[in-house]
């Protein structure tokens, strides 16, 4: 997990590396734009993208910091990143390509009680979707692939 963490907290500080850099390359065009015209507007794009991938990898590291377990440790059963058992089963019936409703009647509870734990889950993994919620959970060992 401090492994996974670790990469994690790299991967943020490459990324502000490359906004320092890309806002040099960027103040550099505004002054030579009759050179460079053209390049700027890839520019944005990229500093775009690289600002929606600092958003994810710091919600990323905001989630395995919160879940904070050994891989031992979670093997043990000691946690499961603060997650009940009824949202770590729905979660695994996300995994297996279940819908709310097709969990729901598998589960034998009504739709808007999947809807709470799914949400309840989302919040906990800080994701918004049932894909995100497995990738994550993949990631932080919560899941077995």
């Amino acid at each position: 997990m401090s492994r996974i963490l670790a990469c994690s907290q790299q991967s943020l500080l490459l990324h502000r590396q490359i906004v320092s850099r890309l806002k040099r390359i960027e103040s550099f065009s505004l002054r030579n734009s009759h050179l460079l015209a053209n390049r700027f507007s890839h520019l944005i794009l990229i500093y775009e993208e690289i600002s929606d991938l600092e958003k994810l990898l710091k919600r990323r590291i905001a989630t395995l910091q919160q879940i904070g377990t050994s891989p031992e440790a979670r093997e043990a059963g000691t946690t499961t990143g603060n997650l009940t058992p009824k949202e770590r089963n729905l979660l695994n019936l996300f995994a297996k390509g279940f819908s709310y409703q097709e969990s729901a009647d598998y589960l034998d509870c009504k739709l808007s009680t999947v809807q709470t734990h799914a949400k309840k889950i989302y919040r906990k993994l800080g994701v918004h979707s049932r894909a995100e919620a497995v990738h994550e959970a993949l990631l932080v060992g919560l899941l077995k692939p």
